[in-house]
């Protein structure tokens, strides 16, 4: 059974690309990666040795990953990340980076409330 589950899993999963990722820092330098899509943003920067805070470790319950969506479409917040940021915070074209899967060229800025 399961391991039906999981080829029905696998033979549905798009296969990763690389695209390019902007982020500018709290200091206001603006760092380019290339990353896998299928990750989240929190990932991909750090593997990248860049610099989010985390206090809950991407378990969307702190709100201290906040990111500003500058330039691209990612996928739409769930409901569970609305309840965390705020909704006019989402309204405002925040996201949090541990919810923010990257499926595509992104440009984000790092935000600092904490």
């Amino acid at each position: 059974m399961f391991r039906r589950l999981k080829q029905r899993l696998l033979k549905n999963r798009t296969p990763a690309k690389t695209v390019e990722l902007r982020v500018d820092t709290v200091e206001g330098i603006t760092e380019v990666y290339s990353v896998l899509t299928g990750q989240t943003l929190l990932k991909a920067i750090r593997e990248n040795g860049g610099m989010v805070s985390s206090y809950c470790g991407g378990m969307c319950s702190c709100g201290t990953c906040v990111v500003k969506i500058v330039a691209g479409n990612p996928k739409e917040a769930n409901n569970r990340e609305i309840a965390t940021l705020g909704f006019s915070n989402h309204q405002n074209h925040e996201r949090l980076a541990c919810q923010l899967m990257i499926d595509n060229n992104l440009h984000v800025a790092l935000i600092d409330r904490y």
